[in-house]
């Protein structure tokens, strides 16, 4: 588990689990051809992926100052109904908190929970089980949702993701804990919230700025490093494809050939790097080599829909 320093704060990965998924099914418009070409371009420094493979890490972040702890994203969690994903249905372990607690952290101890967008494998662990119901993970944070995103998915009982507001974000509102966010905000005097709309309505990436350092944690603008060279190419998951590429190609351009390091919210190990080089021969530079992620076997149905 590193920990990335941004000037005062610090930046940690807190991964809940990892996952091998078809290509093809992730990015239909992608050629194999063409796919192995840019990911050889934009990739140079990441381990190697299986040609018809993709590496998904589901996984938050740990922001710390000496004044704040806050958490990017909760993951999948424990306990949820999600019959469609069997690897996520109904999990156990508490894996979430026995990997904060590994870096010194309670769940009493997080002031602030930050949700870059409700799909599931991003707002899971806001809840856990009770003999009442479902109450909030973190029992003394604020949690930072986007008003727009909520109200469209309960406009939407039916829709895939809608499924996550009843056990996770809805006992957050009935509880008093939610603030809710609208546009660009500021969260605490090194973190920002960015609107990134695309992926979904109300998507946000998170911005630290500390002492001339910069970080940006993606959320699910990017899903992969390819993406960095070919920002053409969306995932079947984004709601709107056409803003989802706006977005992405304003993305890469604001931190290509930057100081900032960017946290891909489901890139493989380690996660963490540059975006460089002109246009026509973009890359994404991890820091350091790492050793690639371990696997689950089993897939679920339809991985794309749900990152």
């Amino acid at each position: 588990m590193t920990v990335h320093g941004v000037g005062r704060a610090t930046v940690t990965p807190i991964v809940e689990s990892t996952a091998s998924f078809d290509r093809s099914v992730v990015f239909p418009d992608a050629a194999p051809a063409e796919w192995a070409q840019a990911e050889a371009r934009a990739c140079r420094s990441a381990p190697r992926q299986e040609y018809d493979r993709l590496e998904f890490v589901v996984q938050c972040f740990l922001i710390r100052t000496p004044e704040s702890t806050v958490l990017i994203d909760t993951a999948v969690g424990d306990g949820k109904d999600r019959p469609r994903w069997p690897r996520w249905h109904r999990r156990t372990g508490g894996v979430l908190l026995r990997e904060l607690a590994r870096v010194g952290v309670t769940a009493s101890d997080v002031d602030i929970v930050v949700n870059t967008h409700l799909h599931i494998d991003h707002v899971g662990g806001n809840t856990v089980s009770s003999p009442s119901g479902w109450v909030p993970t973190f029992p003394n944070a604020r949690y930072l949702v986007s008003r727009e995103e909520y109200e469209h998915l309960v406009e939407l009982p039916g829709a895939e993701h809608a499924r996550c507001v009843g056990d996770s974000i809805a006992p957050l509102v009935d509880a008093d804990r939610v603030d809710w966010v609208e546009g660009a905000r500021q969260v605490i005097p090194e973190v920002w919230l960015d609107p990134t709309a695309g992926h979904t309505v109300g998507h946000m990436s998170v911005r630290v700025e500390s002492e001339a350092e910069v970080a940006v944690i993606t959320g699910d603008v990017l899903h992969d490093p390819v993406q960095c060279a070919r920002p053409d190419w969306s995932t079947r998951a984004d709601d709107d494809p056409l803003v989802a590429l706006r977005t992405r190609r304003d993305f890469v351009e604001r931190y290509a050939n930057s100081a900032a390091v960017v946290f891909g919210s489901h890139f493989r190990s380690p996660t963490a790097g540059l975006i460089v080089g002109p246009v026509e021969s973009r890359c994404f530079v991890f820091l350091g080599e790492g050793p690639r992620t371990t696997t689950e076997s089993d897939h679920p149905r339809d991985p794309a829909a749900t990152t």
